[in-house]
């Protein structure tokens, strides 16, 4: 799995139900995004475990898996089916089938977190939600299928400067992550404070249904990679002038490890053998796809803790 720049005017889509075939559509270009999405073209339009006041998940379910977690990671791999309970798919539909375009987070059960580029210009009812699953192109009879009823995207969102990447989606209907549902679905927990300390090099993990390598095909089968934290001020070596407050920055010096076109949105995070996992950032943006010197950029969630809750606050309102 691996991240990147994407300079072309085609939008190409895996079909998640058949399989058979892409989906490509030439649409007119706005600004480009460095990075990713299956978007990959940006139209340039404007679009805009905690306490329950917070509109988090509680801290004793939130982020906890329903199987064994393989602690070291050596290259990108296919997940263990709930191994990644909060991981989302969100699909669009094309002729008689649905697309995975971008992936998102659980972080309560009326609410997912996604990059604000995966959403600039889509209505609640244009595309759907896919909880719980692991093969597109195999269902268990277990996945989720929801649907949206509002798009929160960051009101200072910069399409090209990829700087508040983030967005809220409201769902129609509540999510049950009680577990009685059977449904493997859960949500992932939110840093605890503002500030979170990290050491160089640590190593968090990357999820999605991105494409497998730089210009290949998309993956069936939900995958995770690990990849080193590298700090804002490392990663302006590698970016000059392009790393802002609110990103966070991870990879590897020779690359070969990274997420990739149609992993936007998704979730990094940390986990710890017998602890909850934390989600550190939102898959946003970068050049090519595990390329050396390029690390993969994030959406740092601490520095939106409040912009999340705020949001949450309000559409209760």
């Amino acid at each position: 799995m691996e991240i990147k720049l994407i300079a072309v005017v085609v939008i190409c889509f895996v079909n998640t139900v058949t399989g058979e075939q892409q989906y490509e559509k030439t649409i007119d270009i706005g600004s480009l995004v460095k990075w990713g999405s299956s978007f990959i073209i940006n139209s340039g339009k404007n679009v805009t475990t905690k306490p329950q006041q917070s509109g988090f998940a509680n801290v004793k379910s939130c982020g906890l898996r329903f199987s064994r977690f393989q602690e070291k990671i050596v290259g990108g791999r296919e997940a263990n089916r709930g191994e990644l309970p909060w991981q989302v798919s969100l699909q669009l539909r094309r002729g008689s089938g649905w697309f995975h375009f971008c992936g998102a987070s659980i972080i309560n059960n009326n609410y997912i977190l996604t990059a604000a580029h995966c959403v600039p210009d889509l209505k609640p009812s244009e595309f759907r939600i896919v909880l719980g699953a692991h093969n597109l192109k195999a269902s268990t009879g277990y996945e989720v299928i929801a649907t949206a009823s509002k798009i929160i995207a960051h009101e200072r969102y910069d399409s090209r400067r990829m700087s508040n990447d983030i967005a809220l989606i409201r769902l129609s209907k509540p999510l049950d992550l009680s577990g009685k549902s059977g449904a493997p679905i859960n949500a992932i927990c939110l840093p605890e404070k503002k500030e979170v300390t990290l050491a160089e090099g640590e190593s968090l993990l990357v999820s999605g249904w991105g494409r497998l390598s730089e210009g290949g095909a998309a993956a069936d089968k939900l995958q995770v990679v690990g990849v080193g934290y590298i700090s804002n001020n490392n990663c302006n070596r590698y970016y000059p002038n392009k790393i802002y407050d609110g990103m966070l920055c991870a990879g590897f010096e020779n690359g070969g490890k990274d997420a990739c076109q149609g992993d936007s949105g998704g979730p990094i995070v940390k986990c710890k053998s017998g602890q909850s996992c934390v989600l550190l950032g939102i898959v946003s943006w970068g050049y090519g796809c595990a390329r050396p010197s390029n690390p993969g950029v994030y959406t740092a969630t601490a520095s939106y803790l409040t912009w999340v809750s705020e949001k949450i606050s309000k559409s209760r309102e």
